[in-house]
């Protein structure tokens, strides 16, 4: 059910915080990828909060964190903030991707991307929002990704919140005036 004082919206789409990660205690979701990302408070300079973060740098198959499967396949879109500070960027083509997985992880699409043609410079924190929308599967991955031509241009990651959301029960507006007709139609 949707509209009226005790439901929500019709058509919307009500977000929950999915996951919230600081790295204070750990990983949480997200999986380190190898020798090309750590946690280590030796980056406190570089965290949002705290005194842990991320690191990403050079550009392999190293130079990752990704979630562990998640199950979105209930959801209808979710959306991610993350923090991040990126230092030596050399040029355009040196960037940091957000990626995602409906497959288990066989494949991951670009869903975002951020370089120096996007206004990102060196030495500036950075907050920005992504919303994907679905459908999702119950093998969803999501994926961070460092561009960068050496080890020398890392990118420092934090306070990563994923949302997810559900209009189950909400319809559209196309689907209620359906409904409106098919009810004028039996009275």
């Amino acid at each position: 059910d949707c509209g009226g004082s005790t439901c929500p919206p019709c058509g919307s789409c009500s977000y929950f915080t999915y996951d919230s990660n600081d790295f204070e205690s750990g990983w949480g979701i997200w999986n380190d990828g190898g020798s090309d990302r750590r946690r280590s408070s030796n980056d406190a300079a570089f965290a949002n909060s705290g005194n842990y973060c991320i690191r990403l740098r050079d550009n392999n198959s190293t130079s990752v964190m990704t979630t562990d499967v998640l199950d979105f396949s209930g959801y209808d879109e979710f959306a991610i903030a993350v923090s991040f500070y990126p230092v030596s960027r050399d040029n355009s083509t040196e960037d940091f991707w957000f990626q995602m997985s409906t497959d288990g992880g066989s494949t991951f699409s670009t869903v975002e991307e951020w370089n120096r043609d996007d206004g990102v410079v060196n030495n500036v924190r950075y907050t920005d929002q992504v919303v994907v929308a679905g459908p999702f599967t119950s093998s969803t991955l999501l994926r961070c990704r460092c561009d960068a031509s050496t080890n020398g241009g890392p990118v420092y990651i934090d306070d990563v919140v994923s949302s997810a959301c559900n209009s189950a029960g909400a319809a559209t507006a196309e689907k209620r005036n359906e409904a409106d007709v098919t009810s004028q139609e039996f009275q």
